[in-house]
């Protein structure tokens, strides 16, 4: 599955069907993908994610309201100071997974020096190695 981050905002959060009366990306000969949306030409520059890596689409649960009560040693009635606030707690759920991100740009393909998504993504990239990979002892960097 491919993951598609357009230059615009939609304001629709559901499903539409069908999606190919919409939406139609076909390759190009420089290696990128080029498409029209709403009149308006788009070319896009792919970006496969690198082995071991997997893109997530998570969608936020309604928040639900968590209350925790500080119980005293002697089991006495609490008092204002032993309750902690209510505190609003979100989760995540997964909604699919894909391989490859294509960034879209108006008229011309996204490059890594200008667009902040295409820089973003390879720098978080480079920081997640950072963060999961070692040295062994010969020097060899290792996930």
């Amino acid at each position: 599955m491919t993951a598609n981050l357009l230059p615009c905002h939609i304001h629709h959060n559901g499903s539409i069907d069908p999606v190919s009366a919409y939406w139609k990306p076909t390759d190009s000969t420089d290696n990128s993908k080029e498409a029209y949306f709403r009149g308006r030409k788009l070319k896009g520059k792919p970006l496969p994610l690198p082995q071991g890596y997997r893109g997530l689409i998570v969608e936020r649960n309604p928040d639900k309201l968590k209350k925790e009560t500080l119980l005293s040693s002697d089991d006495q009635d609490t008092n204002d100071d032993e309750v902690v606030p209510m505190e609003t707690v979100g989760t995540m759920r997964v909604t699919g997974e894909f391989d490859e991100m294509v960034i879209w740009s108006h008229e011309s393909m996204a490059a890594a020096a200008a667009d902040p998504y295409v820089r973003s993504v390879e720098e978080w990239l480079k920081v997640s190695d950072k963060i999961h990979g070692f040295e062994d002892e010969t020097n060899d960097k290792t996930k």
